[in-house]
């Protein structure tokens, strides 16, 4: 799913929370914050907590419904904005590429042409 994928990868990622990986299951990604960002379990569950469809619009959005937390976390929201879409032109084909390959595999599971 994530083959071939720049590593380190930048991606955004909104959440506060985590989560253990379920037994058995393969890390994929991870951060130094959330070191659970990605995986898979077996040969057909995939999990993602990263956030590569996002939009610029969804960042800006999430920087203003948040600006008390922004502030309190000491997270420059105008920096963000200034590089979101530069990163988001980065971001936007691997996203494509992820789901497309998702939905292959999705699709060549169902047994039809």
């Amino acid at each position: 799913l994530l083959g071939g994928f720049p590593n380190p990868l930048e991606v955004f990622q909104w959440h506060g929370q985590t989560y253990d990986l379920p037994p058995e299951a393969v890390l994929l990604a991870g951060s130094s914050m959330f070191p659970h960002q990605a995986f898979r379990a077996g040969e057909a569950i995939w999990g993602v907590q990263f956030h590569l469809e996002v939009t610029a619009a969804n960042v800006s959005n999430w920087l203003e419904i948040n600006r008390d937390e922004v502030r309190q976390e000491g997270v420059d929201a105008a920096a963000i904005l200034a590089t979101a879409n530069n990163k988001l032109a980065q971001l936007t084909p691997l996203a494509r590429q992820m789901f497309g390959r998702f939905l292959d595999i999705c699709h060549s599971r169902t047994g039809r042409e």
